[in-house]
């Protein structure tokens, strides 16, 4: 009998395995598994494993700690941090954890230790319980590196207002680059300031380059969004780059405060370089003029994305003062119920897309080229809810694309050359589709409870172009 020769593989070379590791970065699992392989491979995935770190209940600090007990380079591993009260998919995974504390329980000051390499750290409020601002300010003491803070559902606890609490959870996170706000009470952190009262307060946006808030504003005139002014205003961010606001996707009555867009603005035209204005503005065309009316130029400014319906983008571009602007983005709001039926294209064209009547008075390639002299791209990006058929459906969408571009031409605004067509989801999200079956890659994540839409067999087949 023959006697089979043992051998031993060489092993793999340390560039590879890096290769192989980062190919997987998103896929949890993945990773895991890779962990298991050898010591060389887990050495490269905790990498990633452990880059970014969720926070979502009192006991997960004691746990943390024993885990850097056990590998102190993990220390250094983290690059992002999130706190937020569990979700029922995390409960669902977590089910040992019994009783499960808020993280409103936790210990204050922190006793986990310093974690010197986070970058991006994010408070989020969960259901039933609230987050203080003035624990999120002492927590904040372990990451002095932070750049990016991003606040949602934060609201304070302070009857009398807490502009000063605001301040003071900026200034414990240093100089910071990107600054975002989602569903954020403004009115319950609403307190009036002075000259006295600013010399008071430290925190530091001189280096701002991004601003975003989502779904925080109303249409009343008053002080709801008087703390982003005064915050700007306070330490005034001279290097923003990027401005976003972003109104609710499907509840009309909840855009953000259009005066302090206004502000905000004006104050950081001389640096912006890119504004997205996902909201839909007050209905009387007077009012939008009069506030647009007195914007600043935009010097340096590139691209503008608007939410064009009810001819809002028409009275924005005729007020914008942008001669380096090389790209303008169309957001197409597309609800529930929708058809494709020829009426309903014949409907929603004029009142979404600028100059969209069937008798323009000038072509809007005109309009536009001479306006902008320097653009290069025209976005017209459909947005759908996340759970929308239209995502499943190669076909549906190819239907939408064609009858728009038809609409359009019989205005003869003569885009093509210019035209870059795209969907997004209702959070403004580019949407990739699978070039196979043309349904959404894998990393999309459908609503709790939702299922995979019902879609035909010609939505999956390559090149198919047929009509209803």
């Amino acid at each position: 009998m023959r006697r089979l020769r043992s051998f031993i593989l060489p092993p793999t070379p340390p560039e590879i395995l890096l290769e192989i590791v980062a190919h997987n970065a998103n896929d949890v699992p993945s990773l895991r598994a890779m962990s298991l392989v050898s010591k060389a491979m887990r050495s490269f995935a905790i990498e990633h494993l452990f880059s970014f770190v969720h926070f979502a209940c009192a006991q997960d600090f004691s746990m943390w700690q024993s885990m850097l007990r056990r590998t102190p380079r993990l220390r250094d591993i983290v690059k992002k941090v999130k706190f937020s009260d569990p979700s029922e998919e995390w409960i669902k995974r977590h089910r040992r954890v019994r009783p499960r504390k808020p993280l409103r329980d936790a210990a204050v000051p922190p006793k986990i230790p310093i974690l010197p390499n986070v970058r991006v750290v994010e408070w989020e409020k969960g259901e039933g319980h609230s987050i203080k601002i003035s624990m999120a300010t002492t927590y904040m003491a372990l990451f002095p590196g932070t750049e990016e803070l991003h606040l949602s559902r934060i609201s304070s606890t302070n009857k009398s207002g807490s502009f000063g609490e605001l301040a003071m959870l900026l200034g414990a996170c240093g100089q910071l680059r990107v600054l975002s706000f989602f569903e954020t009470n403004f009115s319950s952190l609403y307190s009036l300031i002075n000259a006295v009262d600013r010399e008071h307060y430290t925190f530091d946006l001189t280096a701002l380059q991004e601003l975003r808030v989502k779904e925080c504003g109303t249409y009343d005139r008053g002080p709801d969004f008087d703390i982003l002014v005064k915050l700007v205003e306070v330490s005034r961010p001279a290097k923003l780059k990027s401005l976003t606001f972003a109104g609710c996707f499907d509840d009309a009555d909840r855009p953000c405060s259009i005066l302090a867009v206004n502000k905000l603005v004006g104050l950081a035209a001389p640096s912006l370089v890119n504004v997205s204005l996902l909201f839909e503005l007050i209905e009387q065309r007077a009012d939008v003029e009069e506030i647009f009316s007195r914007l600043p130029t935009f010097p340096v400014l590139d691209t503008i994305s608007i939410i064009s319906n009810d001819r809002q983008g028409e009275w924005l571009l005729h007020a914008l003062q942008a001669p380096k602007l090389t790209t303008l983005n169309f957001r197409i709001l597309i609800f529930d119920g929708f058809t494709t039926q020829p009426e309903q294209f014949n409907r929603i064209l004029p009142e979404a897309f600028p100059w969209g009547a069937p008798a323009p008075s000038e072509p809007l390639k005109s309009v536009i080229t001479r306006k902008f002299p320097l653009i290069r791209r025209i976005g017209l990006h459909f947005c759908a809810f996340r759970r929308s058929g239209l995502h499943f459906r190669r076909g549906l969408r190819r239907r939408v694309e064609r009858r728009f571009m038809d609409r359009l031409k019989d205005t003869g605004a003569d885009l093509d050359e210019y035209l870059e067509v795209g969907w997004v989801d209702e959070d403004h999200n580019p949407v990739v589709y699978n070039k196979t079956n043309g349904k959404p890659t894998r990393n999309w994540k459908l609503p709790p409870g939702i299922s995979e839409p019902e879609t035909e067999e010609s939505d999956c087949e390559a090149n198919t172009d047929s009509e209803v």
